[in-house]
């Protein structure tokens, strides 16, 4: 059965948290590839206030919020299937199985205890160990994103021209390097920043280019203490903002160097097929030390301690596998 079939209109429901809506618009994509004309697709925002906000699974909805209000982010018409995320969404879903029950809900991410009843398929990685329940469940290393064959081409051919002269005067490899930031249990310093500078200063060979991209959550310490450690009139980018590099970079680099701290930006990493290098900041969260720890065990990636030694990547992408199961199992 083809998606279009089978989902003719499907909400995107978070609370806007970015790494929420990457996986869940990376889904959707899957879902409706060959059938964008045909299938509708609204990105919704729950935003609770006052003691609606609590992320906690049992909380009622804020009567402002419940479907007969029209400024209500479940106001019908009902969809054929939600993909939510974040668990201030749960209310909003235990609502949405009373009014519309034929509506499919998917959740990405352990909803934890009092939270798994809400959903009818339930991702999350396998580092969060999701105990099987009434909803179909799945788990994989890596997480979904919206990174398919098609964006990455034409990230290819935008990197191409916005990083061709940098290239043209250099025969070493493409380094990217991908920087995170303050999350969870992390909190970078300059220290820590100075000793990721000291290590890439070790690592990076005379000849090459390293272009560097940091998130949303990077502290101007950690990227000065990075470009502080360059020398002078080496061949470095870095995104100032002008325009988002960072699936430029993912497409064009030969390797590819990344803070271990996000889960999501690991993944994006992993489904280039380059080669992967994970620096881990202290104060790492112990799942996702152990999401690492299962990586390298693979041979997917190598820890980034100061060198670069050569290995062949390996392409992960969980994406279409998970799509693929949630189409069987909702279809």
């Amino acid at each position: 059965m083809t998606a279009n079939r089978t989902f003719q209109s499907i909400w995107i429901l978070t609370d806007g948290k970015i790494g929420d809506l990457v996986q869940c618009r990376g889904i959707a994509r899957h879902l409706v590839r060959g059938a964008e004309a045909t299938t509708t697709v609204s990105e919704r925002l729950v935003h609770p206030t006052g003691m609606w906000a609590w992320p906690l699974p049992y909380l009622p909805v804020s009567p402002a919020d419940t479907p007969d209000s029209p400024d209500s982010p479940i106001a019908p018409p009902f969809p054929d299937l939600v993909l939510a995320s974040g668990r201030r969404t749960l209310p909003y879903l235990r609502l949405l199985k009373k009014h519309a029950p034929k509506t499919a809900i998917v959740f990405l991410k352990d909803p934890r205890v009092g939270g798994r009843g809400a959903a009818d398929f339930i991702w999350a990685p396998v580092h969060d160990h999701l105990p099987s329940g009434k909803a179909v469940t799945l788990s994989t290393h890596t997480s979904p994103h919206g990174l398919d064959e098609d964006v990455m081409a034409q990230a290819t051919a935008r990197a191409e021209a916005r990083f061709a002269t940098l290239r043209s005067h250099s025969d070493g490899p493409v380094t990217g390097l991908i920087l995170g930031g303050n999350s969870g249990t992390v909190s970078w310093t300059a220290k820590m920043g100075k000793d990721l500078a000291k290590k890439l200063k070790s690592a990076l060979p005379a000849k090459g280019v390293l272009l560097i991209t940091p998130s949303r959550r990077t502290p101007p310490a950690l990227l000065g203490a990075v470009q502080s450690a360059l020398p002078p009139g080496s061949n470095t980018w870095y995104d100032d903002g002008a325009e988002n590099a960072y699936k430029h970079i993912l497409a064009y680099a030969d390797r590819l160097i990344v803070t271990g701290d996000s889960h999501n930006m690991v993944s994006e990493a992993l489904s280039t097929g380059s080669p992967v290098y994970v620096y881990r900041p202290k104060g790492l969260q112990q799942k996702l030390q152990k999401f690492l720890d299962a990586m390298l065990e693979q041979g997917a990636i190598r820890n980034f301690d100061g060198a670069l030694e050569t290995f062949a990547g390996i392409k992960l992408d969980a994406t279409a596998e998970i799509a693929r199961k949630l189409e069987e199992q909702l279809s």
